[in-house]
């Protein structure tokens, strides 16, 4: 169904948690150590809404309403060009928050935000967000940091560039991934859990799905890399990395 933003969503109400500061990714976002101002105005401000696989939580030109910070599940950002190409260019995970380009560049969004796994997201519309800016500078010097770190569509130029080799982009590809889910497995080997399925990964660099199998056939044939399911173990970091230089 549709909420009275026009969004499509399963469910709207308050927050699953009665504070911020309760929610298991709290520590993640930008949200946390808000002064008492901003705490109260983002206590009463923020709404829940819960997302099943295949909805979307806005829409590529759609005007922002307010920023989206993802409490569980996996989001995917795809961006589709004048030509009609489609391009999937970053992936969400808890803790992270999105819609903030549109919203502070004033602008529509420039890439639709899809949900590839049950998700719960809490909105914070506009207006409490420019009143939090104004009550908490910390808020702001937290998102100037995240607006730093992100490349925004990017990755997609090398994810998606013809001339580079299949093998190219999707290294660089578990490189990105890599950053945002690595472990150490018993043997200490570095390793993740994969988030995404394989036609997700065709889609992110620009192939097909049965070319995605073999490259990575290829890349653990050569010990770069292996695919247990959705288990990526990475015999060596430095190695993989030589392969996108």
């Amino acid at each position: 169904m549709k909420d009275y933003k026009g969004q499509d969503v399963h469910k709207l109400g308050k927050c699953l948690h009665s504070k911020c500061s309760l929610c298991p990714v709290s520590a993640l976002t930008e949200w946390t150590n808000l002064n008492d101002a901003s705490n109260n105005i983002l206590q009463s401000a923020r709404q829940t809404s819960t997302y099943q696989p295949g909805s979307t939580i806005f829409h590529q030109n759609d005007a922002p309403l307010g920023v989206y910070c993802l409490m569980n599940g996996l989001v995917i950002l795809k961006q589709m060009d004048v030509h009609g190409i489609e391009t999937a260019f970053r992936l969400l995970f808890p803790g992270q928050t999105c819609g903030w380009r549109s919203l502070f560049g004033e602008h529509p969004h420039q890439a639709s935000a899809l949900v590839l796994e049950a998700s719960t997201v809490c909105f914070i519309p506009l207006n409490d967000i420019e009143n939090m800016l104004l009550e908490d500078p910390s808020l702001s010097r937290r998102f100037l940091k995240t607006i730093a770190r992100d490349p925004g569509p990017a990755n997609a130029v090398v994810l998606r560039n013809p001339p580079l080799a299949v093998r190219t982009r999707l290294t660089h590809l578990l490189l990105i991934l890599s950053e945002q889910c690595m472990s150490k497995s018993i043997d200490g080997d570095l390793c993740y859990h994969l988030p995404i399925q394989r036609k997700h990964i065709a889609s992110l660099i620009g192939t097909s799905v049965e070319t995605v199998s073999r490259t990575i056939k290829e890349l653990e044939d050569d010990s770069v890399v292996f695919f247990d399911r959705k288990k990526v173990l990475i015999p060596s970091i430095e190695k993989l990395r030589r392969e996108v230089e």
